[in-house]
């Protein structure tokens, strides 16, 4: 059994030990590994092995940092009735964004008035939609505008005075017609009527503007010489003669 044991021993030492897998050639060094691939967005790579050496693998790359999360534009102030700015939203990957305050909320609209402006030759002054539009007050003839109406405020009137309207809200009252020397007023002026003139008759005159009447021409005395004629707008001059002496 000991001799048994001794030949089995021998035959292993003289077998020569086979490697079970490849080595590298003589005098050639394992291949360092493959750089690791440049990280991509927070990713890491790991190198690969060379081919038939004990490579060790690359360090990964390191994780690219995340972005910065993107700042939000102020809120720019709104119109009124608007709304602020909304916040910036974060980016992927990164931190959010820090928010900057939304825009200032718009004032509150004005208190409308009445619902539409009253037209032309209408007012109201109450604000009130619901209640209608009242025709501004009418100038008659005899009257004129003293104040023209707008969408608040009504027309006011005042009587002529010193001349006259024929017409509805006249804007200002006419001048009576001048009856100038020659003639007289045949008919007074009122607050809607002109001024009406005649010529003076023959063998009378007027020497002023608006005369009531023509008076008759002078009549030359006999002891007196007629020096100018008479006419419609003046009297015969007369003068005295001095020598002519009538006896009774």
């Amino acid at each position: 059994m000991a001799s048994r044991f001794a030949l089995a021993t021998y035959i292993v030492a003289a077998i020569p030990l086979t490697a079970s897998c490849s080595s590298a050639p003589s005098g050639d060094r394992a291949a360092p590994g493959g750089a690791g691939g440049l990280a991509g967005a927070g990713a890491s790579s790991t190198g690969g092995f060379n081919a038939g050496g004990a490579s060790v693998g690359g360090d990964g790359g390191a994780t690219a940092a995340g972005g910065a999360g993107n700042t939000s534009n102020a809120g720019g102030t709104s119109n009124p009735g608007g709304t602020g700015g909304a916040a910036g939203a974060p980016m992927a990957g990164g931190a959010a964004g820090s928010n900057q305050n939304g825009g200032v909320g718009g004032a509150t609209a004005g208190t409308g008035g009445t619902g539409s402006e009253c037209a032309i030759g209408y007012w109201n002054d109450d604000g009130d939609s619901s209640t209608p539009c009242i025709p501004w007050t009418v100038c008659f003839p005899g009257e004129h505008i003293s104040t023209s109406g707008t969408g608040t405020t009504d027309r006011e009137c005042e009587a002529c005075s010193g001349g006259f309207t024929t017409d509805t809200n006249a804007p200002a009252c006419l001048p009576w017609r001048t009856c100038s020397p020659g003639t007289m007023v045949l008919t007074a002026g009122t607050t809607t009527t002109d001024r009406e003139c005649v010529a003076c008759a023959s063998g009378t005159y007027s020497d002023a503007d608006n005369a009531p009447d023509c008076s008759p021409w002078r009549v030359c005395r006999l002891d007196e010489l007629e020096v100018s004629p008479p006419t419609a707008t003046q009297d015969r001059l007369c003068k005295g003669n001095g020598w002519l002496r009538v006896y009774g």
